[in-house]
């Protein structure tokens, strides 16, 4: 529980803030400090989904993001040292996250969530497991149900990029996927809510 809830949520938010901090570097602009994860996750989900697109640099994807993340604090050191917590941003992050944790944390159990008999997780985890180590080449793969799936979903283009950004930061923290599919899921959520409210912070005083 505590690498599923705790751990993992702060490497990914790391990493997020420091592939965040690459993006301002390469655009010439600076973010406000609350939004930097945001924009970095999507640098995170860009990078992942270019890399496991070939079978041969697919297994790289984790080295890149890290590479993307450290590269980001390494250009930024000036910038590192000004960002400071915005209070009501902060709150709002970690309201929503807990309310996300709250249903497993309080459970006792690491797992992740449905209101009945749900085989979505299954066919997110598959999906993860073939993009990070083969891409988007499931030849290799023999007739069964999860490779059916694999060649459905991938044949269809369905767009995976919220899958491989989990699967290049799972590596991090040595944990299955299963058990931070939920925190992950949670932390987007609380990026999202700290993005609105600094959308909506001159509308709303």
């Amino acid at each position: 529980m505590v690498v599923a809830w705790v751990l993992f949520p702060l490497v990914l938010l790391v990493v997020c803030a420091g592939c965040g901090l690459a993006v301002e570097r390469v655009a010439g602009w600076e973010l406000p400090g609350a939004v930097l994860p945001s924009v970095g996750l999507a640098l995170v989900i860009v990078a992942a989904t270019l890399s496991t697109d070939s079978a041969t640099i697919a297994p790289l994807t984790t080295a890149l993001v890290v590479v993307l993340a450290l590269a980001g604090y390494a250009t930024s050191v000036g910038r590192t040292r000004r960002l400071r917590p915005e209070p009501w941003a902060l709150g709002v992050g970690v309201a929503v996250f807990a309310v996300c944790a709250a249903p497993v944390v309080l459970s006792g159990d690491a797992t992740f969530l449905g209101y009945f008999t749900l085989n979505d997780p299954a066919f997110h985890f598959a999906l993860i497991d073939q993009l990070l180590g083969h891409g988007h080449d499931a030849s290799a793969l023999p007739l069964s149900s999860y490779s059916e799936v694999v060649r459905v979903y991938l044949g269809t283009s369905y767009p995976v990029g919220a899958d491989v950004a989990l699967g290049a930061i799972r590596p991090l923290v040595g944990q299955d996927v299963a058990w931070v599919f939920q925190p992950y899921l949670a932390v987007i959520l609380a990026l999202g809510g700290v993005a609105l409210d600094e959308l909506l912070r001159g509308v709303v005083r």
